[in-house]
């Protein structure tokens, strides 16, 4: 009998000691659950852990805060009973994949959480257990406000094109009236110089007339092109020199030799070296024509130490022509044109003809 009662109480110290040791072990698998748990929570995207099933074993906290659904409503459940039938599917289907041939997936998704959809970038990859069970471990990025800033730059771009093309049109049309009223303007002046029969009277409309035109071709060029800020200088060079010779009876007796480099200018460039080149041409024309023989003008247009240089000259009678030595109106107004460019203006006089070299900044 007693050695019955010690064998009892010897196997209720052994069950004893076997509960402890199965606390003991408890509490370590809890302790190794918890740092598992501790680290995939404080993994920032949202992480899932599937079994062969596809059914959910183990998620991170921004998983459930990003389906907003606690962990004990996910686990042992599959994407179809929280999702919708065809997103679900699709998820299934990428699961089986995985689960069945490994490797690593990347996917674009979208998900449909309380009608609102968002898009994901999801990354799969299958792992083994000690006991080679099958799982799959997936992460997410949610790259929807990404998306939606795409939709959103590719809208402002749109509208930003819209916007530049009206004030293209605008400008357009703006360059456009312009040209029209210098053209009224010089309607207007040639209807006043019918009032007149003196020859100086008319010459100094004339004169007028070729001043307006240079500024009327400026808008002119830009009306026909679709950069409204630079001009292709040699081009409007060449149709200054057109419209000189359309209104003038010497032209016939004038030969030009251009030598232009292809620059563009803008506009404020463009109109007072116009101007300046106007002056220079009519007073070449006034004043270098020798009766019987032809006139030649060149002009010659080249860059030199970071500078533009605009030469131009005649091989008439000398000096003759705008004179900075002399007080008159070319003279003032050759220098006014050029001030207002920032431009150096020299005076060349040689044996022949009257020479002229314009410095100035094409970036100015």
């Amino acid at each position: 009998m007693g050695a019955d009662m010690r064998s009892i109480e010897e196997l209720e110290r052994e069950v004893e000691e076997l509960k402890q040791q199965l606390l003991l072990e408890k509490d370590k698998g809890k302790k190794k659950s918890t740092w598992f748990q501790n680290i995939i929570d404080s993994i920032p995207n949202p992480l899932f852990i599937k079994n062969k099933n596809s059914c959910f074993t183990s998620v991170n906290s921004s998983f459930e805060n990003f389906v907003n659904i606690k962990k004990e409503g996910l686990l042992g459940k599959r994407d179809s009973d929280f999702f919708s039938a065809e997103e679900a599917e699709v998820f299934l289907k990428i699961d089986e994949e995985i689960l069945a041939n490994g490797g690593i997936n990347w996917n674009d998704e979208k998900l449909t959480i309380q009608d609102e959809t968002y898009n994901l970038i999801t990354s799969k990859v299958r792992i083994f257990d000690g006991e080679g069970n099958r799982f799959l471990v997936g992460l997410i990025t949610d790259v929807t406000d990404k998306e939606n800033q795409h939709i959103q730059l590719k809208q402002k771009k749109d509208e930003l094109e819209k916007e530049k093309k009206n004030n293209q049109t605008l400008l357009k049309e703006i360059h456009h009236r312009v040209k029209n009223n210098l053209q009224v303007v010089s309607s207007l002046l040639s209807i006043q110089m019918m009032r007149f029969e003196d020859k100086e009277t008319h010459k100094a409309f004339n004169n007028c007339k070729h001043r307006i035109a240079v500024m009327a071709n400026v808008h002119e060029s830009l009306y026909k092109t679709s950069n409204f800020s630079n001009i292709n200088f040699s081009t409007y060079i060449q149709a200054l020199i057109s419209n000189l010779k359309d209104s003038s009876k010497l032209m016939k007796c004038v030969k030009f030799k251009l030598d232009l480099i292809n620059i563009f200018l803008n506009v404020d460039l463009s109109i007072s070296l116009g101007m300046a080149i106007n002056e220079i041409i009519i007073n070449s024309m006034k004043h270098g024509k020798v009766e019987g023989e032809n006139l030649e003008i060149y002009l010659k247009l080249f860059e030199e130490e970071g500078s533009c240089v605009l030469r131009i000259g005649d091989d008439g009678k000398g000096q003759s022509g705008i004179d900075e030595s002399k007080e008159s109106l070319g003279a003032e107004l050759l220098q006014l044109f050029c001030n207002q460019i920032d431009a150096s203006l020299l005076y060349v006089k040689l044996e022949k003809g009257m020479h002229y070299e314009i410095s100035f900044d094409k970036n100015r």
